[in-house]
């Protein structure tokens, strides 16, 4: 398991070494407005909170809207502004990532298609046509899923449950620490449950 493990590791460091040297511009690009679309994405809760509690205040002390007006509409616009960029970041983001993983595959493709020019003719007889192929379409497919769906959305993912765990810091410290202990608990009961029922699950199979 440690060496698959590995393996894997290593080909997605290869991987990624490949889409740095054919594209060192437009990766960097690319990663810096997924970034910035997901920290921005993650600000809005905090500008809310604003609002509600601005409202909050006026509601407790009997102050009519055109006192709260500016306060509101100041987070408002804010807020308007936010997601106004957040949208123009996601299409830029989305025009950029279609280019990429297309010129990607496209470059990928040809490069085993040099590779394979100078294979012997042994590896062709004793390899079937179908699987010669299947590098090309099967493998290249699987290659574009991660690149344009995997890859973007484990570090859209990553950066969020950060921005989230900074707000939370930022409101109370206390209450997310008890939510990360949840959070671990609720993992770790899901990952035994998970083992203990793949393991009866290859049981059952292997009976039938």
């Amino acid at each position: 398991m440690k060496n698959r493990t590995a393996g894997m590791l290593d080909t997605v460091k290869r991987l990624i070494r490949y889409m740095f040297r054919f594209y060192p511009v437009m990766l960097p690009v690319i990663i810096v407005f997924i970034l910035a679309n997901a920290v921005i994405s993650s600000l809005p809760s905090i500008f809310q909170q604003n609002v509600v509690a601005v409202m909050e205040e006026a509601w407790g002390t009997g102050a009519s809207w055109e006192t709260v007006q500016p306060a509101v509409m100041h987070f408002v616009y804010i807020l308007a502004g936010l997601y106004a960029v957040s949208l123009i970041l996601g299409f830029a983001y989305n025009q950029l990532m279609a280019l990429f993983t297309q010129g990607f595959l496209d470059k990928i493709r040809r490069e085993m298609f040099e590779h394979m020019e100078s294979l012997p003719i042994r590896y062709f007889d004793t390899h079937k046509h179908g699987d010669i192929m299947s590098h090309y379409t099967n493998d290249v497919d699987a290659m574009r899923q991660m690149i344009s769906q995997a890859f973007p959305q484990l570090l859209i993912s990553a950066i969020t449950i950060v921005s989230i765990l900074c707000i939370m810091c930022y409101y109370s410290i206390p209450m997310a620490v008890v939510i990360l202990l949840g959070a671990a608990v609720t993992v770790t009961i899901t990952k035994k449950i998970g083992g203990k029922s793949a393991k009866y699950f290859m049981a059952q199979q292997k009976a039938v």
